[in-house]
């Protein structure tokens, strides 16, 4: 068995090259701030999910933005508020693990 992606989805190896600095991308972390104080991809933006309306100028509309979560549900929710919006809009489903100040996607 192998899953299929949705529609919108990426691989984790295509996150992983973002995260490592792939230029013409950026991440979007929409987890809440408290999520946010156990560590960040190094190049991601912070817009918590529940502020991503007020703040999406805050997102580079000239760059492909991959969204990612703890999990993936809020990623999906803020890549389609960006999709609607006109962005180049991509989301990760995995499991995001932060501590010390660094995040990494969890093996499955």
């Amino acid at each position: 068995w192998k899953r299929i992606l949705g529609k919108g989805e990426v691989t984790v190896a295509t996150f992983n090259k973002v995260a490592d600095g792939e230029s013409g991308s950026v991440i979007l972390d929409v987890r809440t701030k408290d999520e946010v104080g156990s560590g960040m991809f190094a190049n991601a933006i912070h817009v918590p999910l529940d502020e991503i309306q007020a703040k999406m100028s805050q997102v580079p509309k000239d760059k492909k933005v991959i969204v990612h979560c703890t999990t993936g549900a809020r990623a999906e929710m803020a890549y389609k508020e960006l999709k609607a919006a006109g962005f180049d809009a991509y989301y990760l489903v995995a499991d995001i693990e932060c501590e010390e100040g660094e995040c990494e996607v969890a093996d499955e």
